[in-house]
């Protein structure tokens, strides 16, 4: 009796996964088979190709989220939909007090963009930058093209992967941290005395960049921590 040999098996079982149909099952089924500890459930799940489908009432609005305080997601990503930081300002509904804070930081941008299962929608190659962090979340900064940003447009789907380098080049980083500039000397950031008329006033194609004309910003980038206690009066 011959033996089968093990690639010509192993390849055959590949082409029936790959030929196995794609079965929808419901979160909250996944949530009653944890609840209930079944096990032979939960086994017979993992012999099949399965597309998660999210119930409607353990979809939350982006902003609460985010703002939490506890969460046992293993990965969370949050795509404004117009471009600004909406997605990691506080919401107007937060609890009357709590706090909101921000860090700044802009001494990496050499950090590689990665993006796991979600939907970014686009692609991020040449196009991000690490800026900082809310609380334990990455906040990051994405060039995108101005026809991604309409109604109409083709996104890329969940769980697309990108392998080329995602850092801006130079160039890019150089506008970006002009534009950061211009929003912290604009909001009387303090320590960032800079006129009106010197807004632009970096050479984006010098290497190294001189940003000496900017009154304490000559060990540029810094560091910056943004903390907001929030008050609401009662209606």
């Amino acid at each position: 009796m011959l033996a089968p040999d093990p690639a010509v098996a192993a390849g055959s079982a590949l082409d029936q996964w790959d030929k196995a149909p794609v079965e929808k099952i419901k979160l909250s089924t996944l949530e009653r088979v944890f609840l209930h500890k079944r096990a032979d459930v939960a086994l017979r799940l993992l012999n099949r190709k399965i597309r998660i489908a999210i119930d409607p009432h353990y979809i939350l609005p982006t902003s609460n989220t985010i703002f939490r305080s506890s969460s046992r997601l293993d990965f969370f990503a949050a795509v404004p939909r117009l471009p600004g930081f909406s997605v990691i300002l506080p919401p107007d509904e937060a609890a009357s007090p709590s706090w909101w804070n921000f860090q700044l930081v802009l001494r990496f941008p050499q950090r590689h963009f990665h993006f796991k299962h979600g939907k970014l929608g686009f692609r991020p190659d040449h196009a991000s930058c690490f800026i900082g962090s809310t609380d334990s979340l990455d906040i990051w900064a994405i060039f995108v093209p101005d026809d991604k940003l309409e109604e109409d447009a083709t996104t890329l789907p969940a769980g697309s992967s990108f392998s080329q380098p995602t850092q801006l080049s130079a160039k890019h980083l150089r506008q970006f941290y002009s534009w950061i500039l211009y929003c912290l000397s604009c909001i009387g950031y303090p320590g960032m005395h800079l006129r009106a008329d010197r807004r632009y006033s970096v050479n984006i194609d010098k290497n190294p960049p001189n940003w000496n004309f900017v009154a304490d910003f000559k060990y540029f980038p810094p560091t910056i921590i943004f903390h907001l206690l929030l008050i609401h009066s009662p209606s």
